[in-house]
């Protein structure tokens, strides 16, 4: 009984210390998502603007959300015709 209650304690500090180094991990990794995500929605905000990005940035930006990436060109040469100059 003693020795069951030992084991017990032990377990209860093993799945302590498991749990925050766990609790930690998937804190860093929603870190690094929100931070690859501000990335990425930065390259569709420069592209709708009719900016040039590298190409892969815009290859990271299609494989997140092709539809996205559609949407931005389309806008992005929008942006570039209204920026054109017509003299007449």
């Amino acid at each position: 009984d003693e020795y069951q209650n030992y084991v017990n304690q032990l377990m209860a500090q093993w799945e302590g210390k498991f749990n925050s180094v766990v609790a930690k991990q998937q804190g860093e990794a929603a870190k690094d998502y929100g931070e690859e995500m501000g990335k990425i929605m930065t390259v569709a905000r420069r592209l709708m603007h009719g900016d040039q990005v590298p190409m892969q940035d815009e290859k990271k930006l299609m494989e997140y959300d092709k539809d996205l990436y559609i949407m931005a060109k389309n806008a992005g040469m929008m942006a570039r015709l209204e920026k054109r100059k017509k003299y007449l």
